[in-house]
């Protein structure tokens, strides 16, 4: 989606009607060039502000739902090498962008973020995104 509205209304409408991003118009033009062709190549992109309202309102939502010691379990679930890509999933970075940070093929970075949804229990990104984030905080 590429709008000039970032309230939360019209962002949950597009999720919930199948947009993979979620973009505002006020960005510079190179920027909004090239999160245009990673989109068409499958990324999804979301601009900060967006995403973290997203993650804030995830945390909102699952507060209380998840204590310290369930994180813990998890994270000591984790591989090494899944521990290091949830670190750049929490930082809203696209499967190609793990792919090329740490020099692995972009389906191998697919097989390792099925195997931490998994773990953490979830199939949504952001889910996986926001627990990303409260992990390494």
């Amino acid at each position: 989606m590429l709008t000039t509205f970032p309230d939360d209304s019209y962002v949950k409408d597009a999720l919930n009607c199948g947009a993979y991003g979620y973009i505002l118009k006020n960005m510079r033009s190179e920027d909004l060039i090239s999160s245009i062709r990673a989109i068409s190549r499958g990324a999804a992109l979301f601009s900060p502000d967006i995403l973290k309202k997203l993650i804030h309102r995830e945390d909102t939502k699952a507060e209380g739902s998840t204590d310290y010691n369930e994180y813990k379990d998890i994270l000591n679930r984790l591989g090494n090498r899944e521990k290091e890509i949830l670190k750049l999933v929490a930082k809203g970075y696209s499967n190609k962008e793990i792919a090329n940070a740490i020099f692995i093929s972009e389906p191998t970075v697919r097989n390792y973020i099925s195997s931490i949804y998994a773990k953490v229990g979830t199939k949504d990104r952001l889910q996986v995104m926001s627990f990303g984030q409260k992990a390494n905080a």
